[in-house]
């Protein structure tokens, strides 16, 4: 890399400007739509960084642009800026129908500083290219709007340019999985999990590896499905490296996953299981058999206690304590429904009817106690939550749960998760989860129903 590669150009027009579709922060878009639509996924600092552009300027980083064939350019580096420049121009433009009115109030206020040009810095060589940027994403840097990529972020970049990474495989798979349409988040953990990814794990995954690439050898329904719920519970942190560090409870893990996917041949699971010695065995005592062992009470009819998040109701068998009155036909139907379904062939269901229990409660409560709509569940759930602690109707430890599903980063158990889970395709529900849900905000569903 060196400064005589680049050229500096003057008032390059921004329409003629294309976003990188393999740029990290986008990873795989399909078209400009779409790469915008990636960019604004991260809507609380994308309109930071409108806003500061419209009221300041750019930064003195300089956007970095190659030229391509059809005599427009391609932003290799400051995707982010010159998405929030493209908007401003012509806020019409924004994929996302929430944004538009705040990006277009946004460019009215300060209209006068908004350019349909922008200077940058061009390079024709992909190499100084690829250097210069490897070298601005390094580490912590200083400068507004500047974000330091991720792990995940830098390895997609290296990836997608040819070049060597510690976490190729894992890089690989959760790239693949992005491209299928799976919302892949910058922060996913991809040094901690990438041990993880290793040839077995990956085949039982429905990978082979074949030209030093990944070749699915099972459908695509059946990979997405595994992919998706391994980035819901990696990124959650339901799942972490600690949960599958030894070969056996990564084969464990593995196992449920192509289950909830409809693979339930486990013979292939079995030769590694077999393969797969630990170093380091807890015992290696045989089992004792004898009549007086405490180890043989299966056979005096003995039935191993049931995990609560492995029930097949999600009410369980003992009553539930809300008391609807006569008169609330939905919510009493919603319950009746909820009681009949087999939670574990009818996740999906249970989880619409949950979700609709929740709203409807929180609606009767809010009502009841005129506390005003705040256009959001968990928004409306957690207000409803603070007026049941100040009046008694639940405990400081009630209250610190639902705030953990409402205001805190509960993760896959989050209220805004099982948002996703009803509308989003990546986004798929198991009957383990909403049962502990369940558990931890039955609470507050109760409280709504106190007289």
């Amino acid at each position: 890399m060196s400064r005589k590669d680049f050229v500096f150009k003057t008032d390059v027009p921004i329409h003629d400007i294309l976003l990188d579709t393999e740029n990290a922060r986008i990873r795989t878009g399909s078209d400009q739509r779409n790469c915008i639509s990636r960019i604004l996924r991260k809507e609380k600092q994308m309109l930071v960084l409108i806003e500061d552009i419209a009221k300041n300027g750019l930064t003195t980083m300089p956007i970095l642009i190659m030229p391509t064939q059809n005599n427009k350019w391609i932003v290799k580096d400051g995707n982010r800026r010159i998405t929030a420049l493209k908007l401003l121009n012509a806020p019409e433009i924004c994929p996302e129908p929430q944004l538009i009115s705040k990006i277009m109030n946004i460019a009215e206020k300060y209209k006068d500083n908004i350019s349909p040009y922008v200077d940058c810095l061009c390079s024709e060589n992909p190499k100084a290219i690829f250097d210069e940027i490897v070298a601005r994403h390094s580490g912590a840097r200083e400068g507004a709007g500047q974000y330091d990529w991720f792990a995940y972020m830098r390895t997609i970049y290296l990836l997608n340019n040819g070049h060597p990474t510690d976490y190729k495989r894992a890089g690989q798979y959760m790239s693949w999985a992005e491209k299928e349409g799976v919302d892949v988040e910058d922060d996913f953990p991809i040094s901690t999990t990438a041990r993880f990814f290793n040839k077995e794990n990956l085949k039982l995954l429905g990978f082979d590896i074949e030209n030093d690439q990944l070749k699915p050898i099972l459908s695509k329904e059946k990979i997405l499905k595994m992919a998706s719920m391994i980035n819901d519970d990696f990124s959650s942190k339901k799942v972490d490296v600690n949960d599958v560090f030894k070969p056996e409870h990564a084969l464990l893990y593995i196992k449920k996953l192509r289950e909830k996917s409809g693979l339930y041949d486990i013979d292939q699971i079995e030769d590694i299981q077999n393969n797969n010695t630990d170093p380091n065995p807890r015992s290696t005592k045989e089992p004792d058999h004898s009549e007086n062992s405490s180890n043989n009470k299966t056979t005096r009819g003995y039935t191993p206690k049931k995990i609560p998040a492995e029930r097949n109701r999600l009410f369980g068998r003992a009553k539930i304590g809300i008391s609807v009155p006569d008169d609330a036909t939905k919510v009493r139907m919603i319950i009746t429904e909820l009681r009949q379904l087999d939670i574990r062939k009818t996740t999906l269901a249970a989880t619409v009817l949950l979700r609709a229990l929740l709203e409807l409660s929180d609606r009767e409560y809010r009502t009841i106690h005129s506390i005003k709509d705040k256009g959001g569940l968990s928004k409306n759930i957690a207000l409803a939550a603070d007026h049941m602690l100040n009046n008694g109707k639940i405990s400081s430890s009630e209250h610190n749960i639902i705030m953990a599903y409402t205001r805190g980063e509960q993760g896959v158990l989050h209220i805004e998760t099982l948002q996703k889970f009803l509308h989003k395709e990546s986004h798929h529900p198991d009957y383990q989860t909403i049962n502990i849900f369940w558990d931890n905000i039955g609470c507050f569903v109760r409280a709504c129903w106190k007289d």
